[in-house]
C-alpha cells in the first residue's frame, strides 16, 4: 500500500530528523566540551609552566636560604667564639683588676704608713736639729763653750760675752766612710768632743770662761800648734789600710786630721794583714 509506505517513510524521516537534531545537539555539546577541555588543557599547561617557574624560583630561594643559613651559622659560630674570647679577656681583666686593686690598697696602706713614718721622722729631725743647735748630747762644758761662740750676728748665745777664736767641734769635721765609724770612734774616743780653737789664747779664754761660769770642762785643740806625731812615717802604711784615706775632711782641717789619724792603720780582714 503506497500511502501506508509513504506514511511509514514520513514517520521514519521525522524520527531520523529528530535523531539528527539530537545528534547535532550532541555534536555541539561535545564540541563545547572539547573546546572547554582544550581551554582547560591550555590553562593547565600555562599553570604548569607557572608552577614549574615557581618551583624553580622556590628552589633558587631555598638554595639562597640554605646559603644564607650556612653563612649565618658561620657568623653565629664566629660571634660565639668572639664572645668566648671576650669573656676570657673580661675574666682576665677582672682578675688583673682585682690584683691591681689589692696592690693599690697595699700601696695606699704603704703610702699612709710612709707618710706617718715621714711625719715622725720630720718630728724627730726637728728635735735632733734643735738638740744639735743646743749641743744637747755633748758634755756641759762643750755645750757651754759652743753656745758662747759668736753667732753670725756677732753675739754669743747666752748672757756672757762671745768667745772669739772658737772654730767648732772635731766631730763636725771628720766624716768617716761607711764601715769606718767604729774605727774613728775607737781611735779618737773623747777627742771627738774636743773643741777646735784658733790658738792657745783662744783656748785659754775658753778654759777661763768654763772656770768662772762653772759650766764644766772641755778639751781644746789649738789649730796653730797641731803637728804630726814625731817619728811616724805614714808612707809605711799601705794606702788601702790607712784610716785617713777612708775619711772625708775639709781641706782647711787636713793638717789636724793628719796629726790625729795619719799614723793609724785599719785592717778589716785579718787575712789581709798576714
Amino acid at each position: 500500500n503506497l500511502p501506508g509506505q509513504i506514511n511509514q517513510l514520513s514517520q521514519a524521516m521525522e524520527a531520523n530528523k529528530s535523531n539528527l537534531m539530537r545528534l547535532v545537539a550532541e555534536e555541539a555539546r561535545f564540541k563545547n566540551m572539547h573546546q572547554t577541555a582544550s581551554n582547560n588543557k591550555e590553562s593547565l599547561k600555562r599553570r604548569l609552566v607557572r608552577i614549574d617557574e615557581e618551583v624553580i624560583l622556590a628552589r633558587r630561594k631555598v638554595t639562597e636560604a640554605d646559603t644564607e643559613q650556612k653563612s649565618a651559622q658561620q657568623e653565629f659560630e664566629q660571634i660565639q667564639q668572639q664572645i668566648a674570647e671576650l669573656d676570657h679577656k673580661i675574666n682576665g681583666h677582672k682578675a688583673d683588676l682585682t690584683a691591681k686593686a689589692a696592690d693599690l690598697g697595699a700601696q695606699v696602706k704603704k703610702t699612709q704608713t710612709l707618710d706617718l713614718e715621714r711625719n715622725q721622722a720630720r718630728s724627730q729631725l726637728a728635735t735632733l736639729k734643735k738638740m744639735a743647735a743646743n749641743f744637747d748630747w755633748y758634755r756641759d762644758g762643750v755645750k757651754a763653750v759652743m753656745q758662747a761662740k759668736p753667732s753670725a750676728g756677732g753675739e754669743g748665745h747666752d748672757k756672757h760675752e762671745p768667745l772669739d777664736g772658737v772654730i767648732g767641734l772635731l766631730a763636725d769635721i771628720v766624716e768617716p766612710a761607711a764601715g769606718y765609724e767604729t774605727a774613728v770612734e775607737a781611735v779618737l774616743g773623747e777627742a771627738l768632743q774636743y773643741i777646735l780653737v784658733q790658738d792657745q789664747s783662744a783656748g785659754a779664754a775658753a778654759i777661763d770662761y768654763l772656770q768662772t761660769s762653772g759650766a764644766g770642762r772641755s778639751g781644746f785643740i789649738p789649730m796653730q800648734f797641731v803637728k804630726p806625731l814625731a817619728g811616724c812615717d805614714p808612707g809605711l802604711i799601705p794606702a788601702e789600710y790607712r784610716l785617713l784615706n777612708h775619711i772625708a775632711v775639709p781641706s782647711e782641717y787636713r793638717s789636724i786630721a793628719e796629726a790625729l789619724l795619719g799614723h793609724v792603720a785599719v785592717v778589716q780582714n785579718m787575712a789581709d794583714a798576714i
